[in-house]
């Protein structure tokens, strides 16, 4: 959610001073509302949640992003000819989350 926070800015920075419009307010709230709503979702359910609830969220989100990596990335990258390309860099990903959470245990 943070990590698009700066890139949203930044195509909306980009996409007004392309069409010379200087920058509302209206657009920049719209753009922290994503950011403030998580951070409100955690101070209400922080204390709420245990542990196990949040792993088991965690591993719903987890499945949900490799299930859009292969039902959406891969036969995008496969009308493109660059399959094998996207594939390895799945597969990398995998192996370098895979590591990273080993290394957390």
């Amino acid at each position: 959610m943070l990590h698009r926070f700066g890139r949203k800015i930044r195509r909306d920075l980009g996409l007004r001073r392309e069409a010379a419009e200087p920058l509302d307010v209206h657009a920049f709230g719209l753009h922290l509302a994503e950011p403030l709503g998580a951070l409100v979702a955690w101070l209400l359910l922080a204390s709420v949640l245990g542990g196990a609830v949040r792993g088991i969220l965690f591993a719903a989100v987890a499945g949900v992003m490799v299930f859009i990596s292969f039902d959406e990335l891969l036969p995008t990258a496969r009308e493109y000819g660059e399959h094998h390309i996207a594939v390895y860099g799945l597969t990398a990903g995998m192996a370098v989350m895979a590591v990273s959470l080993a290394l957390m245990i």
